[in-house]
């Protein structure tokens, strides 16, 4: 089986970007010690190279997928701004519109509007307003939706519609907000599959903090031998 695959080429003054699986498995290991990976890829080479194929699917260059893709409860997700690049640097992407309904003061009429216009479709619009985080049981919720509520309200409509009309720039991913915010409803644990097995494990529903963000688990699977592992990323 060959090692090479095709790592996304990005606009640079130099190309200091791995080549091939193994330069790209190196780059794990050594980046993973280092204060620019967030917490969660910290000692965590596997997870961190599982990260950077997916993101390259994406068209992120191996940093820029550390830094804005992350597995929330038990998904695949990207930072909402991320997502809004993405989808901007798409070709068929004419114009992304954003607006605030009504105000801060009129809390009751309080939402945000995204509108999508892609190449040969017509404009499309999607709202999220107080009462969508209501019925959603995310109004009042503590962290950044009490917080940074509008940015909140703002961040799901363009999810919704990023994810509507550019499905095969974001290939079924979801942002982080949203994936913040699932739960399973009457259920204390979830079956959740790690990045990097095939195996299904329980584990604890996660614990979060004040700002809604995911509490690193202790509990990982196991591989058998290095080369599961690397069968397993390869699908």
């Amino acid at each position: 089986m060959s090692n090479d695959i095709a790592i996304t080429k990005q606009n640079s003054v130099a190309d200091f970007g791995p080549k091939n699986f193994t330069e790209l498995e190196k780059f794990a290991s050594i980046i993973c010690r280092t204060p620019i990976v967030p917490k969660e890829y910290r000692e965590k080479p596997h997870d961190a190279l599982a990260t950077m194929i997916f993101g390259n699917e994406l068209g992120l260059s191996p940093l820029q997928s550390l830094q804005n893709i992350s597995n929330i409860n038990g998904r695949t997700c990207i930072w909402g701004d991320a997502m809004l690049a993405l989808v901007i640097s798409h070709k068929d992407c004419e114009y992304i519109k954003e607006e605030r309904i009504g105000s801060l003061k009129d809390v009751d009429g309080m939402g945000y509007s995204c509108t999508v216009k892609r190449v040969g479709h017509d404009p499309h619009t999607v709202t999220f307003t107080k009462q969508d985080a209501v019925k959603a049981g995310l109004w009042g919720k503590p962290g950044p939706w009490t917080n940074y509520t509008a940015r909140m309200l703002q961040l799901r409509s363009r999810g919704f519609a990023l994810r509507d009309k550019f499905p095969d720039a974001l290939r079924g991913i979801i942002s982080r907000e949203e994936a913040e915010d699932m739960q399973l409803v009457g259920q204390s644990t979830t079956e959740q599959i790690d990045i990097h097995s095939s195996h299904v494990v329980q584990e604890p529903w996660p614990e979060t903090d004040s700002d809604g963000v995911i509490s690193e688990s202790s509990n990982k699977p196991v591989l058998s031998s290095k080369e599961d592992e690397i069968n397993s990323l390869l699908g």
